[in-house]
């Protein structure tokens, strides 16, 4: 079975002008754009669940009577 990530990977091709890349770019942000517009909560949902997942440290706490470090 392949990797979801490998299955949206996009191969670029070599020999595109400024002016190609840059109307590639052009129409990849309108997507993003589109996308974030219609779910943003979603996103922002999901988001912030993939940044708790990846510190699940606590935070770290001090006292504010301590010596800063610096």
């Amino acid at each position: 079975m392949t990797p979801l990530s490998e299955l949206f990977t996009l191969k670029l091709p070599d020999d595109w002008t400024p002016q190609e890349t840059l109307a590639a770019y052009e129409r990849l942000n309108d997507r993003a754009n589109a996308i974030w517009n219609r779910y943003e909560l979603v996103l922002i949902e999901q988001l912030r669940g993939k940044l708790d997942q990846d510190n699940d440290s606590p935070p770290e706490s001090f006292d504010f009577d301590d010596p800063l470090p610096f």
